[in-house]
């Protein structure tokens, strides 16, 4: 999955890991913290917690979704 530098970014949640092949950014709600991925390095956001992936600078950016059996389960968060 990528994101495009022009996207707004909509905070969601799901069951996830992510391994970026790039500099890129997860920041959490509740508990707020935000983590900032070089290649190969991956972070696990626990279920039901809120985030916002990016690119580092609000730049482009590609990662991997791996979650358990089932739908992907996009969940938009407000808005």
């Amino acid at each position: 999955m990528g994101v495009d530098p022009s996207r707004v970014g909509d905070l969601e949640h799901h069951q996830h890991a992510m391994t970026p092949p790039g500099p890129m950014v997860v920041e959490t709600r509740a508990p707020r913290h935000i983590y900032r991925l070089l290649p190969g390095e991956r972070c696990a956001v626990p279920p039901k917690t809120a985030h916002y992936v990016h690119g580092e600078a609000d730049g482009a950016c590609k990662f991997l979704i791996v979650q358990g059996v089932g739908v992907y389960d996009f969940v938009a968060v407000g808005g």
